[in-house]
């Protein structure tokens, strides 16, 4: 009734109680129940801390840019309040400001009913009533804590696991509900704090209670502290000040480090409803944080440095400016969001003897360091000013040592004994030229070297690290060899991508088996060893642009668990080994740009290549590749293939490129039936007239390019299962010159066939769309999408509607976001089909009206991680074929699981960025929606409504951008998601 939804005033309302009582609870539920009955929306999380690490201006613009979802806004003149009345007044908006403490906050944030659209709702939650008094809120709702059966029902589930009390226990619990006040937070801390605790435990928790019944709450929270043992305290303790948010395997490693019982200890503070682990991510309520931090603080206020424990910049700035009495210090982090630079004195490492960790960043040093403390388990430290490490620096417990863009130039002379090492990031460090003797670091499992442009000497005890998992030496462009025989057998990931002086690659050892990716692209290797053989398990092969590579050994054949071969671009290869035949599991060739002129016969025992890369290569390999399409031939059984092989062939193929082939009349067969699983054929820059009758077999045919194809003359009748042909350039193709049809098709919703002349005007290029109704239109686009998301087809597409980003799961401002799947919401019965993102983007510094400017287009380039897998290759979706005409929009991505399987851990969270390749187009909010089986389509209606509204509103230019122009598939992943995803599709076509 407060809220008035539906009413067309302009509302303030306050939320107020105190910490811990469900303020911000309260208001995520309102805000998820009603924020789409708003045309804008914004939920400003913890303004107070935001305020403090951020500034006022930051906060203002996040508001603006999440209400309007429009730009990154410039405050002019720091006056933001001004222009958030000028931006907001004429929007219907929802407002929630979250933990607001001051009144200037909100004087700032929003003035008064006048800076608001009509029906606005504007939602403070607070601990201060006269706050809200002071900003004249007259509608104000206290959150007061629980009723005594309330209380007693939560304390008594947390405490003995039922709604009751034990009997016996009936009056001492509802002593401790009492003394908690109601509060939630401290019912449950306390609850399970008392679980299977002796009744002495219980009555002494009730007098402790009764010490501090009219303190504030942090006093009643520490006493469920003070009830943990010592290492659990000193766990807790670490985790407020140093892991929350941190990976529960990364935390309980280094914990471990420190002697600390972590598996143990981490179970017991979830126990105590003291952290939650959602998705194996260490996560704790912000007081309980807070209590903890004043738990450090409390008996140094004014002295940072003799406090165990540093968190904020200011202090540690403090604490280190001094050349002593920092040996308290035992860990320092810094949070990298948190803007700002540190001038530290040198000299106070020395007394911080009992260091244990140590994360900073932006820091200058008047002088060198001469100490670091041994006793440190992990070193982060972004721009490490020094040239090498102290010459007594011997931390014989180091875990990892991150030193990522320092002026590192040699980590260590002579060898270090680190057995307990497992990482070392020294990543854009310009200056090093070679690596230490890693002898001593016989358990390291990641070096990371990638953008160390002078690092030319490998040290050889890199080749005997038996439990390395991850070397990556991308763009280390002054390597010219690996000096050794390697014999990493742990190793899964080795990436020399971009090295581009490397000539040679080493002798691999016979006990390579867990090595899946090889990355070997743009270097400048002529040969392989033929020991590559060794490399069973290897899954992916990159040889990408290796323009100096003469041939591969024969030995490639016994790659058999190989998927993925790339030589695009290996323009001195002129053949392919006959060994090629026996990976039998090969699913991906790209030959695209070779000299490769005659396939080997063998190759017709690759029936279960998917996609075949074949752009650029002759007539010549054509005939060779595909003998039966004009003739069958016999062959000795000393080859080992007997004629129905060569009929098998082909017939798993999905992507068939064979564009820039020289192909004329006749090079095609009029008998295409054993491509009957071809799902995308690019045919484009050839020299034919006409394509030949037998392509209507292509019954699964859905994507046909045929780009500056200038002879060819008409279209023969395509399958119903064709979406896409795209003849641009085709100039004699009359019918279609410099328009586009668009046929409705039974099958696919609808079939476009483009043919844009380049040398015409644009305003000339006709668009013939059929006359859809509403309904006709929104169904057919929603089967698009569906048959898309069911077929495990990996796709992309932009739409001018930046607000769209609200359909998605996951929000959030900025680049990055976390995607969460939730490990009980997988099965057999619902299993995980794909991941669904969104970035919503503004082009800047771009009159886009202007006739005069330039194209601005680029690519989105999506990178993702997990904690088992940090580093892998981005994604990139091409979007240079389309001119973005509006100045915001937003991409939608699908990415299917068979994309990303490999490395997906069930059970984990994706950590998921993008960013785009053209500095005028900047990625300002993300969004992310993992898809099951079960709400795929669910999302797709989402997406839909928002696109369509009701049938009677509707926009008539969704064909345009979203079937027309937009949509990018990438050819190189279109796989058969297999039956279930059949029946999925098929179901999705009958609704």
């Amino acid at each position: 009734m407060l809220l008035g939804i539906g009413l067309d005033d302009v509302r303030f309302v306050g939320i107020w109680g105190m910490g811990g009582i469900g303020k911000t609870t309260l208001a995520r539920i309102i805000y998820r129940s009603v924020s789409h009955l708003f045309e804008g929306c914004y939920f400003l999380d913890n303004v107070k801390e935001a305020l403090k690490k951020e500034g006022l201006a930051s906060l203002q613009e996040k508001l603006l840019t999440g209400a309007l979802m429009k730009r990154n806004i410039d405050i002019p003149n720091a006056d933001g309040a001004t222009l958030i009345k000028r931006r907001i007044s004429n929007l219907k908006a929802l407002i929630i400001l979250d933990d607001v403490n001051h009144l200037s906050q909100l004087q700032k944030l929003a003035g008064g009913s006048d800076w608001f659209g009509p029906g606005s709702r504007v939602i403070v939650t607070t601990r201060d009533e006269h706050l809200l008094i002071s900003h004249g809120i007259e509608r104000r709702y206290n959150v007061e804590g629980l009723k005594i059966e309330e209380a007693l029902q939560l304390f008594s589930q947390k405490a003995f696991g039922k709604d009751h009390p034990e009997k016996g226990y009936f009056d001492v619990c509802s002593q401790v509900v009492d003394y908690c006040g109601g509060l939630p937070l401290a019912i449950e801390v306390f609850g399970s704090s008392l679980r299977n605790k002796p009744m002495e435990q219980w009555e002494n928790a009730v007098e402790k209670l009764k010490e501090v019944c009219d303190k504030k709450i942090l006093e009643k929270l520490k006493i469920g502290y003070y009830m943990l043992e010592k290492s659990e305290q000193k766990i807790f303790l670490d985790i407020a000040c140093f892991f929350k948010r941190k990976s529960k395997r990364q935390a309980i490693e280094i914990l471990e480090s420190f002697g600390f019982p972590a598996v143990l200890g981490l179970e017991i503070l979830e126990e105590k409803s003291l952290i939650t682990v959602p998705h194996d991510k260490i996560q704790m309520h912000d007081l309980i944080q807070e209590m903890g931090q004043e738990i450090v603080r409390q008996n140094f206020p004014n002295e940072p440095e003799k406090r165990s424990r540093l968190w904020l910049r200011e202090d540690i700035n403090l604490a280190l400016s001094r050349d002593e009495g920092t040996e308290a210090i035992e860990g320092i982090m810094m949070d990298l969001d948190e803007e700002g630079e540190s001038h530290l004195n040198a000299k106070s490492f020395s007394a911080m003897t009992n260091l244990r960790v140590l994360k900073v960043n932006n820091v200058h040093l008047c002088e060198e360091i001469e100490y670091l403390s041994d006793q440190l388990r992990f070193i982060n430290w972004h721009g490490y000013p020094l040239t090498t490490l102290p010459s007594n620096f011997n931390p014989t417990n180091l875990l990892e040592l991150e030193l990522p863009n320092s002026s590192i130039q040699n980590l260590w002379t002579a060898s270090k004994s680190l057995e307990t090492l497992k990482v070392i990031n020294l990543s854009d460090s310009q200056f090093l030229s070679k690596t230490p003797d890693l002898s001593g670091v016989p358990y390291l499992e990641r070096l990371v070297l990638s953008g160390c442009v002078e690092l030319h000497q490998l040290h050889h005890s890199l080749g005997n690290l038996k439990h390395l998992t991850q070397l990556d030496l991308k763009h280390c462009k002054k390597l010219t060899s690996i000096p050794f025989n390697i014999c990493l057998e742990s190793l899964n990931t080795f990436v020399l991508s971009g090295c581009s002086n490397l000539t040679h690659f080493p002798k691999i050892s016979a006990n390579m088996n867990h090595l899946l990716e090889l990355h070997l692209d743009e270097t400048s290797i002529k040969t392989l060893h033929s020991s590559i053989g060794h490399l069973t398990g290897l899954v992916l092969l990159n040889l990408r642009n290796c323009t100096n590579l003469l041939k591969l050994p024969t030995t490639i054949g016994c790659l058999t668990s190989l998927k993925s071969l790339n030589l695009h671009g290996c323009s001195k290869l002129d053949s392919l080994p006959e060994s090629l035949g026996n990976i039998s599991c090969l699913e991906k060739l790209d030959i695209t740009s070779t000299c490769v002129n005659q396939a080997p016969m063998s190759l017709q025992l690759l029936t279960k290549l998917e996609i075949l890369n074949c752009q650029g290569l002759s007539r010549k390999f054509l005939h060779s590749l595909f003998p039966t399409w004009n003739f069958t031939r016999k062959f000795s059984n000393s080859q080992g293939l007997k004629v129905t092989i060569w009929f098998n062939f082909g017939c798993s193929l999905r992507v068939l490129n064979l564009s820039d082939c020289n192909l004329w009349d006749g090079d095609l067969p009029n008998d295409l039936h054993s491509l009957a699983s071809l799902q995308v054929l690019d045919l484009s820059q050839n020299h034919f007239t006409k394509l030949p009758e037998s392509i209507r077999h292509l019954v699964n045919l859905r994507g046909l390019f045929l780009v500056e194809c200038f002879h060819l003359l008409c279209l023969p009748k395509l399958p119903l299962s064709v979406r896409d042909v795209d003849a641009r350039d085709c100039v004699s193709l009359k019918e279609y010159y410099n328009q586009e049809k668009q046929i409705p098709s039974s099958e696919m919703g609808m079939t476009i066939i483009r043919c844009p002349i380049t040398n015409e005007p644009t305003q000339s290029y006709k668009i013939h769309q059929p006359a859809l109704s509403a309904i006709h239109l929104r169904t057919t686009t929603q089967r698009y999408l569906e048959v898309l998301t069911w077929q495990q087809e990996q796709y992309f597409f932009v739409i001018p509607y930046p607000n769209f980003i609200a359909c998605f799961d996951e929000k959030r401002y900025g680049f990055s976001i976390t995607a969460h799947c939730p490990p009980d919401y997988v099965s057999e019965d619902n299993p995980r089909i794909g991941i669904a993102l969104g970035a919503a983007f503004e082009v800047q510094k771009h009159e886009i009206s202007n006739n005069n400017s330039p194209k601005v287009c680029c690519d989105f380039i999506v990178k993702m991680e997990t904690d088992e897998c940090p580093l892998k290759s981005p994604l990139v979706f091409d979007g240079n074929k389309d001119e973005l005409k509006s100045q915001m929009g937003l991409s939608v991505f699908y990415i299917p699981t068979n994309r990303i399987s490999r490395w997906l851990n069930q059970c984990c969270c994706i950590e998921v960025s993008i960013i785009t390749d053209n500095p005028f187009v900047k990625v300002k909010w993300c969004g992310a929606s993992i898809l099951y089986e079960q709400n795929a389509g669910s999302f797709i209606g989402k997406i839909i409504k928002a696109l369509f509204g009701s049938p009677d509103k509707y926009h008539t230019s969704i064909v345009d951008h979203l079937l027309n122009r937009q949509n990018r598939v990438d050819v190189s992943t279109l796989l058969d998601g297999g039956a279930r995803y059949k029946t999925s599709w098929f179901n999705a076509l009958q609704r």
